[in-house]
């Protein structure tokens, strides 16, 4: 079974890195010139897209949470489909911009797992629990 556990995003985390992501390109943008910096100046306007950027966060974190299982692991890749991945099928886990890249075989689809879990102890005990000896998501999260 790939349900068996269910971790989310840290809503906090994602949406705070995405306002300030967002508003340093914006501030990069305005000094370049290639942005005009009164459409932000207009308090309103800052509010709403505030208010839209936390709510496409929140949106991802209702839709893409990490299951795990003693089959495997249920996650996003890195476009947003969900994938079923065994636990014998992961062959390479890689950590990259605050992700977990888990590589299972299939070209082009790996998972692209938060490192920014609600409960990331949580989630390392999951797969200590649930993953085989050996299993490199297993191994990986063990150093880390």
């Amino acid at each position: 079974m790939f349900r068996e556990q269910k971790f989310r995003i840290n809503l906090w985390l994602l949406g705070s890195a995405v306002t300030v992501g967002t508003f340093l390109i914006l501030e990069a943008l305005t000094s370049t010139g290639r942005w005009h910096s009164h459409i932000l100046s207009d308090l309103g306007v800052s509010a709403v897209a505030l208010i839209a950027l936390w709510g496409l966060c929140a949106v991802v974190w209702f839709i893409y949470p990490v299951y795990i299982g003693t089959d495997g692991l249920r996650a996003p890749d890195g476009i947003g489909r969900v994938h079923e991945v065994r636990w014998d099928e992961i062959r390479q886990v890689s950590g990259l911009l605050g992700y977990y890249w888990v590589r299972h075989g299939k070209l082009g689809k790996a998972l692209c797992i938060p490192m920014f879990l609600e409960d990331r102890a949580g989630f390392k005990e999951s797969v200590r629990r649930y993953a085989p000896e050996g299993n490199p998501l297993r191994t990986y999260l063990t150093r880390t």
